[in-house]
């Protein structure tokens, strides 16, 4: 059981980038589809995670399946791709919490959602189209998924947590391309993601304000600062405090 969970979560989703980033390095007009193709490997992984999501949606997390094939048009709509992107991310973040509106109804997480949807709507008009276009950001965003996929599981839901560190497997080899190559890349619908866990996060793991202030704010820098390596590792040293305040939460949890 542990082995399959393993192959699941991480091999498979991990080496699957590998060989397409691979393929990508050795066919440089396949490069501009990576995003979208290691979004697909990702689906793989989470439709074998989920056992196959319920169709029409039933859960929460099987409205995901749904919302990825939603953002991947967002690297291609070129002009109205920030409108395209921002509607979408609120009507999935919407539907995805409603079940929380419905049994608790309460005016701090409606002002929460609407924070967070602040938090987009600036990440995506204030940079553009093109959210990152440093070597350094695959590697960080990738980063960012693993510590918030880490606290989440911290905070109580091994299964977002795990859909989160699958995600961030699947876009684990694509750093490979930016550091050997010239080449950038639209990462729009893989930080929509990480947006909409952020969210479930937030509604449905309990994670504190701080900790999803904390997660956006790493986001932000990604996006609007020339990134260098010492910045990657502060941005890193930023989330810290998030994993250990979930560690001592959870040892405290178990201790009674």
């Amino acid at each position: 059981m542990l082995v399959e969970l393993v192959v699941q979560i991480l091999v498979l989703p991990l080496v699957l980038s590998c060989i397409f980033s691979a393929l990508a390095l050795r066919f440089a007009s396949c490069q501009n589809v990576l995003p979208t193709i290691l979004l697909l490997v990702w689906l793989i992984s989470y439709c074998w995670i989920l056992n196959w999501p319920n169709f029409p949606p039933r859960l929460v997390q099987d409205w995901f399946g749904l919302a990825i094939l939603f953002f991947i048009p967002t690297a291609y709509l070129k002009d109205k791709s920030n409108i395209y992107s921002f509607t979408v991310f609120v009507v999935f973040s919407l539907v995805m919490v409603k079940p929380v509106f419905s049994f608790e109804p309460e005016l701090s997480d409606f002002l929460t959602l609407v924070f967070l949807w602040v938090v987009v709507w600036y990440f995506l008009f204030r940079r553009g189209r093109y959210l990152d276009n440093s070597r350094q950001s695959p590697f960080l965003v990738s980063g960012i998924c693993v510590l918030l996929g880490l606290v989440i599981l911290l905070g109580g839901s091994s299964l977002i947590g795990f859909l989160c560190l699958s995600l961030a497997a699947a876009h684990g080899a694509m750093f490979l391309i930016a550091l050997r190559s010239a080449q950038t890349f639209n990462l729009s619908a893989y930080i929509l993601l990480i947006f909409l866990f952020l969210t479930l996060g937030l509604f449905y793991v309990d994670l504190e304000p701080w900790i999803v202030l904390a997660f956006s704010a790493a986001l932000m820098i990604s996006s609007i600062a020339k990134l260098s390596w010492y910045r990657v590792v502060f941005i890193f040293l930023l989330l810290c405090p998030a994993i250990v305040y979930e560690i001592t939460q959870s040892q405290g949890a178990y201790r009674y």
